[in-house]
């Protein structure tokens, strides 16, 4: 009789906890990205719906689902009132979501609080891997690259057919004098104007480190953090904080090897990463690189283009370092493919003759704002943004 009322009651357990799994699923399929293939709306997979149940602890999921999805926060004080709890308790359990990986964590004297957006529950998870007990870490490192990638998610972290969320930032160095590289193109300007930097592991050369099978040797420490990104990473233990004179070596290092900047795709108001990323690890990079997204990522506004063919050497670093495919080696010297060069400018300053030159072409548009990209793509995405 006793088994037979324990089970009833876990079974209940079980059937309140998965209406707040759906709350939580319905809030963030309303965001930017949205869990949802595009094109559709309110419907998310089983696989994302497993990721969330693996993800968020179910003594806390009902708590979660009071909260709403970044850059809508909510205090400590306000949380509490809606969970009919002490403030005291109430930021104890936010706490708790936070350490878990399952909110977002702003301000310093007063503390605010998100569930986060789509791409950093995919995301930051990885970097807590090697933390949590393996079995966790196994089912949602196996369900995020099903959904990721058998599920065509990479479409939806990219932003939409048309407008990429993130777009490469060309190295300073290798534009001509000639052509002005404006501030928010301008990696060394973005580090400039952060008011806190991070350094941490890259968030996609980490999951398939945990897998095993990652492909490059690239180093793990590549991802910068920028201003409230940078505070999160930091107090969530996960990187180390940074000043502007390191972050500048260090993506004077990065396109030595061959690492492709890219951050947000806005020009006003604080950006939160610069990523350097490759080919076979990245999620941007990927969709042109192994699937089938060519608006992955905004190009920049350079092309490559060869001004010295005399002076080449033919020794191939142009060819091996393109991340894109984009250059071939004839008898003559390089050729650049300019439907595929994204203006990264990694040939250029990797060549050791001086061959190739970065030349300024208008061909993206950078949006004003995260709120004016958000609405962009929401909309050629079929999807109602909606803060709840």
């Amino acid at each position: 009789m006793e088994s037979k009322k324990w089970k009833n009651e876990k079974i209940g357990d079980f059937m309140e906890n998965e209406k707040y799994y759906e709350i939580i699923a319905k809030k963030l399929d309303a965001s930017i990205q949205g869990l949802s293939k595009i094109g559709t709306q309110g419907n998310v997979s089983d696989t994302w719906m497993e990721y969330l149940r693996v993800l968020i602890p179910p003594e806390d999921v009902k708590y979660l689902a009071e909260l709403n999805v970044f850059p809508s926060t909510m205090t400590a004080r306000k949380f509490a009132k809606k969970i009919k709890k002490s403030e005291e308790e109430a930021t104890e359990i936010l706490e708790r979501l936070f350490k878990n990986d399952c909110v977002m964590r702003i301000g310093s004297k007063t503390r605010r609080y998100a569930i986060h957006a789509p791409f950093m529950l995919f995301d930051v998870p990885t970097l807590s891997y090697f933390k949590y007990p393996e079995e966790k870490a196994k089912k949602l490192a196996t369900l995020s690259y099903k959904f990721m990638v058998d599920e065509e998610w990479y479409r939806n972290f990219e932003g939409s057919p048309d407008t990429p969320l993130s777009r490469v930032i060309p190295v300073r160095e290798s534009v001509t004098v000639s052509h002005q590289i404006l501030a928010h193109e301008d990696v060394l300007k973005i580090i400039e104007s952060a008011q806190t930097i991070s350094l941490q592991n890259c968030l996609c050369r980490m999951r398939y480190e945990f897998f095993g099978n990652r492909k490059c040797d690239h180093p793990l420490e590549t991802c910068l953090g920028l201003n409230q990104g940078a505070r999160y990473f930091i107090d969530r233990g996960l990187a180390r904080e940074i000043d502007k004179e390191e972050a500048k070596k260090l993506v004077s290092e990065f396109r030595d090897l061959g690492l492709v900047h890219t951050t947000e795709n806005f020009r006003d108001g604080h950006h939160t990463l610069i990523c350097s990323c490759c080919a076979c690890c990245c999620n941007l990079l990927g969709g042109i690189t192994k699937w089938d997204n060519p608006r992955a990522v905004a190009a920049a506004n350079y092309l490559a283009n060869v001004k010295n063919i005399t002076d080449c050497i033919q020794c191939e670093t142009c060819v091996e370092k393109c991340n894109f495919n984009a250059i071939t080696l004839n008898e003559s010297g390089p050729e650049i493919d300019q439907g595929k060069c994204m203006g990264c400018g990694v040939c250029v300053v990797n060549c050791p003759s001086d061959v190739i030159e970065l030349i300024r072409q208008e061909r993206e548009e950078i949006y004003k704002d995260l709120p004016q990209l958000a609405f962009k793509v929401a909309k050629e995405t079929n999807r109602d943004l909606k803060l709840f």
